[in-house]
């Protein structure tokens, strides 16, 4: 593995951009961060970083957040440097660092919205009552809309297929496994460049096979899913 040469990353608010007044009455400035490689620089936007009156505050009360941006844009660098090589180039990185930084979870769960909707758009009955799903609120995720939809429409067993039905039950292992992580909004969850470069998937994959009981043909099935969810993610976006 070819490792970044010199590779730096400084956190800082950008003060060139427009400022939002804060709850404290102060004003607010976005977290970035500067990544220099090779004597090269790009400043991008942090994921999960929000508006700070001064990057003290953000030492003192997030720290977790300046850790993990940190790893996530770290490990972007090198897998985009493993991809490319001497070919790679800062320019562009940070639309890429856009999807790179997203919850692996978060991507899936958006996923089996759209095809739970889909389903209920063509099907559901009574179909007058699809207005009241919300399908694409962001904080109202599958599970929920699925209980909703289990007591709204009289045929959802009938019209819930069985690739559909498979793809419902990895949805909700796999949510399992991290679940107190995600529930306690910690900055501990995986991500796409952590199944890109590899670690996430080594990590479910022996989670996965510790619940299929050493079944290899299901554990592929599954990965294989969160893999074809992860690569249209990417797709779309890069």
């Amino acid at each position: 593995m070819k490792k970044p040469k010199k590779l730096s990353v400084k956190f800082f608010l950008n003060k060139f951009l427009q400022s939002i007044a804060l709850e404290n009455g102060r004003m607010g400035y976005p977290l970035y961060a500067q990544i220099t490689y090779e004597r090269k620089n790009t400043q991008i936007k942090c994921s999960y970083g929000g508006y700070y009156d001064s990057y003290e505050s953000v030492k003192r009360d997030h720290e977790a957040v300046l850790a993990f941006e940190d790893k996530l844009l770290r490990k972007s660098v090198q897998y985009e440097v493993d991809k490319f090589g001497d070919e790679f180039q800062l320019k562009g990185l940070g639309r890429k660092y856009d999807t790179y930084s997203q919850s692996t979870h978060r991507i899936f769960d958006n996923y089996m919205k759209m095809r739970l909707r889909d389903v209920l758009q063509k099907r559901a009955e009574p179909a007058r009552l699809l207005e009241t799903l919300h399908t694409d609120r962001v904080t109202v995720n599958f599970f929920l809309l699925y209980e909703a939809s289990k007591r709204l429409f009289d045929n959802l067993e009938a019209i819930i297929h069985p690739v559909l039905a498979d793809e419902i039950a990895v949805h909700r292992i796999y949510y399992d496994f991290y679940a107190q992580d995600l529930k306690n909004n910690l900055f501990d969850f995986p991500t796409v460049i952590d199944w890109l470069e590899g670690s996430h998937l080594r990590a479910v994959a022996e989670k996965f096979d510790a619940f299929y009981k050493g079944d290899k043909a299901q554990t592929e099935k599954a990965l294989q899913l969160i893999h074809k969810i992860i690569d249209t993610k990417m797709t779309m976006d890069i």
